[in-house]
């Protein structure tokens, strides 16, 4: 409660100096953007007020208008990625006034925004010294992408993609310049459109052989407008504390003024193992054996000591048995995969919106493994009057995730497989000899336990639920040309059920698989973010411009985890009032709360050389209960475009 406080003090102190700014009436800019060579007009084109978020994007015919542009003189400029960016002054009145813009093809690289620290404001790339890496969702096939963590695999520098098996479902680790940390988690920071996001890797509560699954992977490729991947210091300068591992910044998809554009897209397919079951380095186990020193005896045994011979145990190896369990009695099938979505945005100049939704069905080649999962995703934006702009977003998630034993598991399929011998031996009486007899187990047909065929293995049943909502609203008020407060608020809600179900008397493994047991964990996962800013920015002279900015951040992170477990189940029961005997419940409740201020000033010099100082201060539950320091986190970026000099080499 004392953290909440402290987070709507600041937030209103971060807005309290435009909201008593003096109204004035609005103007409209509009105009045409076209091609300096052949004059075709150019769509897409991100038009922006120089130091405020106030903007849009152009038609197809390449025209544009921004609404709601209180009176006085701006810069207005005109951007777009392969083409070099346009800036032109504009003079509003109440009136109409009109601005077109010629732009060259060019590498527009250094133009592209990007957010800066976690209170979420925006700047060029140009403007930020720090090292961002970016991927466009124009760099990868969405087609070819299911995850996000395929999307960040070889696209930036630094990032390392460890994939977690290959299994449907199972986690990737995500690591920015290698682990930071020897027993804390080594997972990077999670921002979705301003908003921190559960990233945790490590979710299933049911012990499969090492496998586990990740949020990470929740989210929908196909609404990813572009990733930006922070690293290092520079990381930790801008989102504090929880920073220590990177920041990966997510930017989904937004609505564009004109018709509706739709996008409609399907994909089937089929997977199938080619490898263990004709490889035999892969799939075939061996054993060798040979004549007994007892006459017609024979078996194995170890090497030929002195202490065999004398108890007459020597093995004359003349055979060498082979089995391939995968090939006897494959655990494989014929995996399948479809997917389905549509997705449409359009709008008008005072409402933009984008929709989508996804169905993906996945059976995976190790029975029995597959997902279903259902995205949708809505956001929308409006001019609510000339002075404030409103951006809200909402996305929900339904998964359902089978995953099978394996791994390092006993009980997993491919392990009891490359674990089994060429053929069962049978103990003797006299030590270290054993009387073979190659196929006599016909049940388990090379795996490791004898007498079991594989199809017990895939009896017991491990089974994710996920329902997951991340809703947000930002609100922008411009009351000023020169200023502007952002406040954004939303929240990230996981809904997690995981069970696991040994029915009775289907798997002879081992005595506790023979009783059966049920296993059952809920866990629910919420995490709030408010951040609040206030930018000015102002011309000290014709060729210096500075920008201030206030800012304030509160976040909460929770975590409420209860799990049961009984065995011996009755037969023909699936749930715990079925259990009878060695019962177990266990719960956790954990809770982070953050709060942050932020300072930050900037100066430019002929949009070229940019110096930016900034001070960060975190207050964290995490820091222990005595303490009631603010941790200082400062920094200081330069960047200098040296190649638009006039005096540098073109």
């Amino acid at each position: 409660m004392r953290f909440g406080r402290y987070a709507l003090v600041a937030a209103m102190l971060a807005l309290g100096v435009p909201l008593a700014a003096q109204q004035t009436a609005g103007g409209t800019i509009v105009g045409r953007v076209t091609d300096r060579v052949n004059g075709q007009p150019i769509s897409d084109v991100r038009l922006q007020i120089v130091g405020t978020q106030r903007g849009g994007l152009t038609r197809t015919n390449g025209t544009y208008r921004i609404v709601g542009v209180p009176n006085g003189t701006y810069s207005v400029r005109a951007s777009r990625i392969g083409f070099g960016a346009a800036v032109a002054s504009v003079t509003v009145t109440n009136a109409e006034v009109s601005q077109d813009f010629r732009l060259s093809v060019a590498e527009n690289v250094l133009d592209k925004v990007t957010i800066s620290g976690a209170t979420g404001g925006t700047a060029r790339a140009r403007e930020v010294g720090a090292s961002v890496s970016r991927i466009d969702s124009t760099s990868f096939n969405v087609a070819a992408v299911t995850n996000l963590s395929q999307v960040l695999s070889a696209r930036t520098p630094g990032v390392t993609v460890q994939a977690g098996g290959g299994t449907i479902g199972v986690s990737n680790r995500i690591r920015l310049r290698g682990p930071t940390s020897i027993n804390l988690s080594n997972d990077p920071l999670l921002v979705i459109d301003g908003l921190v996001s559960n990233n945790n890797t490590s979710n299933f509560a049911v012990g499969v052989g090492g496998a586990t699954t990740s949020r990470l992977d929740d989210i929908n490729p196909q609404d990813i407008e572009d990733i930006q991947v922070l690293k290092g210091a520079a990381a930790t300068a801008l989102y504090g504390t929880g920073a220590a591992n990177g920041v990966i910044q997510i930017t989904t998809k937004r609505g564009k003024a004109g018709k509706a554009r739709w996008g409609i897209y399907t994909e089937a397919g089929s997977d199938r193992t080619l490898v263990p079951e004709n490889d035999p380095l892969m799939s075939t186990n061996y054993r060798q054996i040979g004549r007994l020193a007892t006459p017609g005896a024979r078996g194995i045994n170890g090497p030929c000591s002195l202490e065999a011979q004398v108890l007459r145990t020597c093995v004359s190896r003349d055979t060498l048995y082979t089995n391939s369990p995968f090939a006897n009695l494959s655990p494989f099938r014929v995996g399948s995969s479809t997917r389905m979505g549509v997705n449409v945005n359009g709008g008008g100049e005072q409402v933009q919106y984008y929709l989508g939704g996804e169905l993906s069905r996945q059976n995976g080649i190790v029975g029995p493994s597959g997902a279903r999962r259902t995205n949708l995703r809505a956001n929308i934006g409006a001019n609510l009057t000339s002075k404030i702009r409103a951006d809200v977003t909402m996305s929900y998630l339904k998964s359902v995730l089978n995953l099978p034993i394996n791994d390092n598991a006993f009980a997993g399929v491919l392990s009891a497989g490359l674990l089994g011998g060429a053929f069962d031996c049978t103990p003797q009486s006299r030590p270290r000899i054993f009387e073979c007899n190659a196929g006599a187990d016909t049940a388990s047909r090379g795996y490791v336990t004898a007498n079991v065929p594989v199809t017990q293995y895939f009896a017991q049943s491990q089974q994710q639920d996920v329902d997951r909502l991340q809703t947000g609203v930002t609100f922008n008020y411009t009351p000023l040309s020169w200023l502007q407060s952002t406040l954004r608020a939303g929240g990230d809600f996981v809904y997690q059920y995981d069970q696991q179900l040994i029915p009775p008397n289907k798997i002879f493994l081992s005595a506790a698989n023979i009783e059966g047991s049920r296993f059952q964990a809920r866990a629910y996962r919420p995490t709030y973010t408010v951040t609040a800013n206030t930018k000015a920015s102002y011309d000290l002279t014709s060729s210096i411009r500075l920008s201030t900015l206030v800012g304030s951040q509160y976040t909460n992170e929770a975590n409420r985890f209860t799990s049961a477990f009984g065995a011996v189940l009755l037969p023909g029961t699936s749930s715990l009032s079925g259990a009878n005997a060695r019962f177990a419940v266990n719960e956790a409740n954990s809770q982070i709360v953050t709060i942050a201020g932020v300072l930050e000033q900037t100066a430019s010099f002929n949009d070229r050389l940019f110096v930016t100082a900034a001070a960060r201060m975190d207050n964290s539950s995490v820091f222990g209960a005595a303490s009631r320091q603010f941790v200082f986190y400062p920094s200081v970026s330069t960047s200098y475009v040296i190649s638009e000099e006039k005096w540098f080499p073109k």
